[in-house]
């Protein structure tokens, strides 16, 4: 954001958008060119320092592991294509998630879950949870919901976030959308966020922490972030996935060790 007056003395820059290459920022364009606009960092404040501040709920991870048969590509092979099939034609992924997603629902935890792609991947993981009983809504563009019916016909009409909270407040325990949800939007009622994206930003799954750590009211001040242990797919998805977990781990949200402490952070959202 920029501050301007006919009298400019002073420019004043303020951005919620955290550097891509926070070690060397001189080594990635857009950190250059937000450099360029604002000069040097004079007061960074961290995920870190909002949880220390008890501004935000208090963030765990958990890393889902499953079964994938690996995938090797040629060196040149587009990253596009890479992913397609290494997360969102991954079957393997993408069942170890519904059942994730049907757990927390049965739970009664307020879940967010995320998608790279619609059409391709988001949908076809709705379809599944409608199939199992979970009542679901997914957000696209911010102006799009939506809504298998009992026959998986799909119904679209238009929405926004206001349309969310209302579902959030009545019978719906899950909210599927698409990167719009990524960054900017302030839903308190989110106390999980399952991630079906993975991919390369790992500065990307701190914004996505944040839509699920508002801090809590009348609740135990916790969130849960759910991401996947990608490791058994290619070189290129485990180093993704290792720089997210490092990431997380760096910035102040506590990794869930084995599925024991997963289970009692579920028991403590639920009170």
């Amino acid at each position: 954001v920029l501050f301007h007056t006919p009298n400019l003395k002073h420019l004043v820059g303020y951005t919620a958008t955290p550097f891509k290459n926070p070690k060397d920022p001189y080594k990635n364009t857009d950190d250059m060119t937000l450099i360029g606009l604002l000069g040097e960092p004079a007061i960074e404040f961290s995920l870190q320092d909002s949880i220390d501040g008890n501004n935000i709920a208090q963030p765990y991870s958990y890393f889902i592991n499953y079964n994938s048969y690996p995938v090797t590509y040629p060196t040149d092979t587009p990253f596009f294509i890479q992913y397609r099939r290494s997360i969102v034609k991954n079957w393997a992924r993408n069942k170890a998630g519904v059942e994730m997603v049907k757990y927390l629902n049965k739970n009664n935890i307020k879940t967010l879950v995320l998608f790279r792609e619609v059409k391709g991947h988001g949908l076809s993981v709705m379809e599944e949870l409608t199939k199992a009983g979970v009542k679901c809504l997914f957000l696209q563009g911010g102006e799009k919901i939506h809504e298998y019916d009992d026959k998986l016909k799909l119904h679209t009409r238009k929405g926004t976030t206001d349309d969310i909270k209302e579902a959030l407040n009545s019978d719906y325990n899950v909210i599927l959308a698409s990167q719009v949800m990524d960054e900017g939007v302030d839903i308190s009622l989110f106390q999980a966020g399952v991630l079906f994206t993975g991919g390369q930003s790992a500065i990307k799954i701190i914004q996505q922490t944040g839509r699920v750590a508002r801090k809590k009211q009348g609740k135990e001040n916790i969130a849960l972030i759910v991401d996947f242990n990608d490791s058994g797919v290619n070189s290129i998805m485990d180093k993704h996935y290792k720089t997210r977990r490092k990431t997380l781990a760096n910035n102040g949200v506590i990794e869930c060790k084995d599925v024991h402490m997963f289970f009692d952070i579920v028991d403590k959202m639920k009170q």
